[in-house]
């Protein structure tokens, strides 16, 4: 499939996608696109009546009926991703695809002031629940056919890490999880592990990370919607192991 291929209305039909942070913002608007290419899309949150609405949203526009997921990282226990991924394979038969978008953040904050509590809360969110889930769906993922597993990156610039605490050294191991898992499946597996990056987008994550940024003036969704549907579709695995940002297809 080339960069600037159209992909095909029904480019997703039979996959079973899993998307985490689901409930809303980018992982919900992932979500209905996937479902609107065929895709089954199990929605993972912890905010049950968001993702009820999600749910009614993809039924009512008549494409493939989604699953709903509550799980909260927080509480989460080791053989909790285990038991999630058993359900999954009990009931749909099969995992394809996962796309871990999940991630929490409070304020901007220096190392010295930052509370024990709240680094603790965005490790488990942002690091520890995605080694958890990569190492609970390895082995549904290892199949004959092409499989994918995407790590949403959100990651900030080495010479500007000042004040991004927990959240800005989470998501430098979370790269670094990526290119682990990556190396350790390229021989093996039809898996195509990599990161990408969307860019600024308009949603309330950004909105505490920066509270004065303007919604408004940011880039939709869109683009960054695209290139992940078209990663998804692709039968290669020519961006196996890499940090991919919003327009990479361009380039």
């Amino acid at each position: 499939m080339t960069s600037n291929q159209v992909l095909a209305d029904d480019c997703l039909q039979d996959k079973v996608l899993l998307i985490t942070g689901a409930a809303q913002g980018f992982g919900a608007e992932l979500s209905k696109k996937a479902a609107s290419m065929g895709a089954t899309v199990v929605l993972l949150d912890h905010q049950v009546k968001l993702l009820e609405k999600l749910y009614d949203d993809i039924v009512m526009q008549d494409w493939p009926e989604p699953a709903i997921y509550p799980f909260d990282f927080k509480g989460a226990k080791p053989d909790d991703y285990h038991t999630l991924v058993a359900n999954i394979i009990n009931t749909l038969g099969h995992l394809d695809q996962v796309i871990q978008n999940a991630a929490t953040f409070r304020h901007l904050t220096p190392i010295v002031h930052h509370s024990i509590e709240n680094w603790y809360e965005i490790m488990q969110v942002n690091i520890n629940a995605p080694f958890l889930l990569t190492q609970a769906c390895l082995g549904a993922l290892d199949q004959e056919q092409q499989t994918a597993l995407i790590f949403v990156d959100d990651k900030p610039r080495l010479d500007d890490m000042a004040f991004w605490g927990a959240y800005g050294v989470a998501k430098f191991a979370l790269e670094g999880l990526m290119h682990t898992v990556s190396c350790e499946v390229e021989s093996n597996t039809h898996c195509q592990v990599l990161c990408y990056d969307p860019g600024p987008l308009p949603t309330k994550l950004l909105s505490r990370i920066i509270p004065a940024a303007k919604i408004e003036d940011l880039p939709t969704m869109d683009n960054a919607i695209d290139d992940i549907m078209w990663l998804l579709a692709c039968q290669s695995r020519t961006y196996h192991g890499m940090s991919l940002k919003k327009g990479f297809r361009k380039q």
